[in-house]
């Protein structure tokens, strides 16, 4: 049967700019079609609207890709926080991957005004309805960021956000 995910990607590829990108990926993975939401943020905005220019045109592109596709599951890395979110509170069936939660401990510790209010709302959009989190065992302090009990039994600590560790033909 055909399984549909939604990949929320920010890409300054050119290429996939103001589109969703359908992949079929063939072989084993033949049926699982996957959409790619791309980075929009004009050039010639400063890096602070641009962010939030494209947070807020990502929230609506996603919005509409997952409405009227309707994905099995919607995966989403650490940058696509606040759409995954979103499709978590609209029911959507979410797995958010955080690979590293530096950025949140630093905003958490922060002195400055302005990095305490984004650990605020992260603190919001950590707290999502999602079906599993996947963090990374890489050394960064996860247990200050994942708190709570319902957090705790959805999350999985991976080394390196992978559960198999494969060597290469040359056997490294």
């Amino acid at each position: 049967s055909d399984s549909s995910l939604l990949f929320l990607a920010k890409s300054f590829d050119s290429r996939i700019r103001n589109q969703i990108k359908e992949t079929n990926f063939g072989g084993d993975l033949n049926n699982l079609r996957c959409g790619i939401v791309p980075f929009f943020s004009p050039k010639f905005f400063p890096r602070i609207l641009g962010v939030l220019f494209n947070e807020i045109i990502q929230c609506i592109v996603v919005l509409k890709a997952a409405t009227s596709n309707k994905p099995d599951v919607v995966y989403a890395d650490r940058g696509n926080l606040v759409q995954a979110w979103l499709l978590a509170h609209l029911g959507f069936s979410v797995v958010w991957r955080c690979l590293g939660v530096m950025p949140y401990v630093e905003r958490m510790e922060s002195s400055r005004f302005s990095m305490r209010m984004l650990h605020k709302l992260d603190l919001i959009w950590l707290n999502a309805p999602f079906k599993k989190i996947i963090c990374t065992l890489d050394g960064s302090p996860w247990e200050l960021i994942f708190t709570n009990s319902d957090q705790l039994k959805k999350l999985i600590i991976l080394p390196n956000g992978c559960n198999v560790i494969k060597k290469s033909e040359d056997g490294s």
